[in-house]
């Protein structure tokens, strides 16, 4: 035998669905703060790891020139080490993941939990590419090149310069022209 009201309802409100409801509510608003946490974490991690790295870098001259050392500010969180390789918090938040993008696919360098280690395995990847740099300068010089200078000359910035403001003069003149033809 089933409970009926006489106003047509189908029982009394007992707020059955209002707590599972609330309920519903703070298991997801749980949830939500558990990845905003996993998410502060795994950024946290890589910001520690820049700051050892650092301190690494900064002990020899050169070393700054063969890195980057930026961690993304948006997801996937990713500390670059240079322009082809970052460590990236993966498959877990606690896991460290040393990798390197080459024109084929990701190649995974090396993979810990403990940052320690992260920082001896980059270390020794800025020595080699320290020492690879060095390579190629040694063997351009001895062929005679130049080195590769970065910047622009004074001559090259004197002569863009002149165009710009050539360009702009003959952009007058044509407005000029045709407002001169409207009046």
């Amino acid at each position: 035998m089933s409970k009926h009201s006489t106003d047509g309802s189908d029982g009394p409100r007992d707020g059955r669905l209002d707590k599972a409801l609330r309920s519903a509510r703070l298991a997801q608003a749980e949830h939500l703060n558990a990845i905003f946490e996993i998410r502060d974490m795994q950024h946290l991690r890589l910001e520690a790891l820049k700051e050892d790295l650092a301190g690494v870098i900064a002990e020899k001259p050169g070393a700054g020139d063969v890195t980057d050392l930026t961690v993304d500010s948006e997801e996937p969180y990713r500390l670059w080490i240079d322009v082809l390789s970052y460590v990236i918090m993966e498959p877990d938040p606690r896991t460290f993941r040393f990798v390197q993008d080459t024109e084929e696919d990701r190649q995974l360098i090396f993979e810990t939990t403990d940052r320690a280690e992260m920082v001896r395995k980059i270390t020794e990847y800025v020595a080699h590419r320290m020492i690879e740099q060095e390579r190629l300068r040694t063997s351009r010089e001895h062929a005679g090149e130049a080195p590769l200078k970065t910047g622009y000359s004074g001559l090259a910035l004197f002569f863009a310069w002149i165009c710009g403001l050539a360009l702009g003069v003959l952009a007058l003149f044509v407005i000029w022209t045709s407002l001169k033809g409207t009046i």
